[in-house]
């Protein structure tokens, strides 16, 4: 009986770890029903339908074509 106190810190390890992920499953899942149940807050109002046009792209003018060298008669 005396491996009962290794298992015993190992068991408590295992139970803070439950209750670690437990806590982190319930913060990352309670703020979902919260934010549907709010009302929408009257204060936040959509900013007016602003047009973001998005600039034109660069006009790159084709390079010149390469002079043609005729041969010389």
């Amino acid at each position: 009986m005396r491996s009962s106190s290794r298992m015993g810190s190992s068991a408590h390890l295992i139970c803070t770890l439950s209750v670690i992920i437990m806590a982190t499953m319930v913060a990352a899942y309670e703020p979902a029903p919260l934010s549907y149940s709010l009302p929408p807050l009257p204060s936040y109002s959509p900013s007016p339908k602003v047009e973001y046009k998005s600039p034109p792209p660069p006009v790159y003018s084709s390079p010149p074509p390469p002079p043609y060298y005729s041969p010389s008669p």
